[in-house]
């Protein structure tokens, strides 16, 4: 292969490598969150303990595990 060819192809290499991490740099996360809600009412020391490990949603049904906890829509845990 004649070294000409062989520093063109090499050359098509980096700015194709360079030019997938630009792109892969602005892809945005689409599991994160759009917007951020409200603080709870309350207490917010206890809010900011809370972790939420699951959300389960059949039909009707809304359940999360907070803390280990599975709690319905509408039903208060740890003051929040």
């Amino acid at each position: 292969m004649p070294s000409s060819l062989r520093a063109f192809l090499l050359a098509c290499l980096l700015v194709s490598l360079s030019t997938a991490g630009a792109a892969a740099a602005e892809l945005a996360d689409p599991t994160r969150p759009t917007r951020t809600l409200p603080a709870a009412p309350g207490n917010p020391q206890a809010a900011a303990a809370l972790r939420v490990t699951a959300i389960f949603i059949s039909g009707e049904r809304r359940i999360a595990v907070v803390n280990g906890r599975s709690v319905r829509v509408g039903e208060t845990i740890g003051g929040a």
